[in-house]
């Protein structure tokens, strides 16, 4: 969790709308599946870029093996560090596990919805959005009380252990729903017991 939030650091910090003369690689992208564009040509700070390019450079991301942004439908950047293997094909043609990359792009749609007026802060109640789904199943008062916070940092009550298989939230029991977010809203409350670590104090 903790190298997510830094992530979402990272983008946040180093993608400001300046513009500064410098030259990038173009993005190596051959598939066809994107039109590129020039990074700083588009506005983009050309600082910016290079701070990303440092950072990916360091220590401080072991786990990132790919970074490509995209903004209007153009490729912008992109970056490839996988570790040496006998894999042949090229970096940008393998697949990659992305899912939880879906938790990063989750945080940057809330916190602009915050920004434009439509949250009200990450403190804001989760279940009023809801209402047109009618009462979840499980009814109970720590339920109505989970924040958009409790989500982003994967801390609320409801009972959903993705290492457990009996969990009544494992994922592999939303895929075959046809409603996933009902699947969410429906689950019980369970909660953790003193002694138990919770999700937002692990790393």
């Amino acid at each position: 969790m903790e190298l997510m939030m830094r992530l979402y650091l990272l983008l946040s910090v180093f993608l400001p709308l300046a513009v500064q003369a410098a030259e990038l690689p173009p993005p190596v992208d051959q598939s066809g599946h994107w039109t590129r564009a020039d990074a700083i040509q588009t506005g983009l700070s050309a600082q910016a870029w290079q701070g990303l390019d440092q950072a990916l450079d360091g220590e401080d991301f072991p786990g990132i093996t790919s970074v490509l942004v995209a903004r209007d439908g153009r490729l912008l950047y992109e970056r490839y560090r996988d570790p040496e293997s006998d894999d042949e094909t090229p970096p940008e043609q393998r697949l990659r596990d992305t899912r939880s990359a879906t938790k990063t792009i989750t945080g940057l749609l809330v916190g602009s919805a915050i920004a434009q007026g439509h949250i009200q802060g990450a403190a804001e109640p989760l279940m009023p959005w809801f209402k047109s789904l009618g009462s979840p199943a499980n009814p109970d008062p720590r339920k109505a009380a989970i924040r958009f916070e409790d989500l982003l940092t994967m801390s609320s009550l409801l009972e959903c252990n993705d290492d457990n298989p009996y969990s009544s939230g494992n994922e592999e029991r939303m895929y075959v729903t046809e409603h996933w977010t009902r699947f969410v809203l429906d689950l019980p409350i369970k909660g953790f017991a003193p002694w138990m670590r919770k999700p937002q104090d692990s790393p």
